[in-house]
């Protein structure tokens, strides 16, 4: 084999593998929330995860030598990545604190769909074939989560309110990734991350102690800080992916996700899931991998 294809495939194999990091990582986290969510409040729960990633990212970027972005304001597209962040983590967690989690994430996963209707209607973005019918096969699948969650003893069935909050959480989260890409060649990857995660802090820490939330036991702390430090992982997973196809193949498999959080909480938390619901889930995870890959 020559040796550039040998360096092609071990940098494959390291994007795919840097992806998996990544999805653990988020998935885990996700996962971890339902939990943190319910003990802790889902604002108490996200200002320490927000406090935990921030802390993450402002000891990368000195150990890194770039320093914090604080010498100019943020840019309108950096502020309104965080505030669309912040808005669809809220409704996420708050919908992983009613749960069920079976429902919840399949639903909030669809943001890349979010993502490219956004584009439609305000980019310019025309979609080709394979776009739309990864957006109908999304759509589908969420039709077919809502609509068939189990009513039995042993399942949770989601309210009308929590099914559209996970919906306007996934819009919120296409959203940010809109203005994500538009505020990251201005700051850069890192930094627009930091300058979301540090709003987010500056939001919740004073709602939280306002609250009288701010007293939490040791082991939820450490909960919620592996949460923001696993969050964090994924961030950074992505980045060491590098740029170009190696860049793509990781989000590619990040974009997955979702599906481990599915998992450990069908497998664990052994929430019921119906025949139609495993269909959907199928058809909506498969759309979102395509949507991404053809990012």
């Amino acid at each position: 084999m020559p040796d550039g294809s040998r360096t092609g495939s071990v940098a494959d194999m390291t994007s795919v593998l840097l992806g998996l990091l990544a999805a653990l990582g988020w998935g885990l986290a996700d996962f971890a929330a339902r939990f943190s969510g319910r003990a802790l409040g889902s604002v108490a729960a996200l200002a320490g995860v927000a406090v935990a990633g921030s802390a993450a990212l402002t000891l990368w970027l000195l150990t890194a030598g770039d320093g914090l972005p604080l010498t100019s304001w943020p840019s309108p597209w950096a502020l309104a990545y965080g505030g669309f962040g912040l808005a669809g983590m809220l409704g996420l967690y708050e919908c992983l604190r009613r749960g069920p989690v079976t429902v919840v994430v399949p639903l909030v996963d669809t943001f890349p769909a979010w993502a490219l209707a956004l584009m439609v209607a305000f980019g310019g973005v025309r979609p080709g074939p394979a776009e739309w019918a990864a957006m109908a096969a999304v759509m589908a699948g969420v039709w077919l989560v809502a609509r068939h969650a189990p009513e039995d003893r042993t399942s949770v069935r989601p309210s009308r309110s929590t099914i559209v909050l996970a919906l306007a959480s996934g819009a919120a989260f296409g959203a940010a990734l809109n203005c994500g890409t538009l505020a990251a060649p201005v700051h850069g990857e890192v930094e627009t991350v930091w300058i979301a995660r540090s709003l987010a802090a500056l939001v919740l820490v004073p709602v939280v102690v306002r609250r009288g939330e701010w007293r939490v036991p040791p082991r939820w702390a450490a909960l919620v800080a592996v949460q923001g430090l696993l969050d964090t992982l994924g961030l950074l997973a992505l980045l060491w992916a590098g740029a170009g196809e190696a860049a793509a193949d990781a989000t590619v498999v990040a974009s997955t996700f979702g599906i481990i959080t599915f998992l450990l909480a069908r497998f664990i938390l052994k929430e019921a899931v119906t025949p139609p619901q495993w269909l959907g889930v199928a058809l909506s995870f498969g759309g979102v991998a395509v949507l991404a890959g053809l990012g």
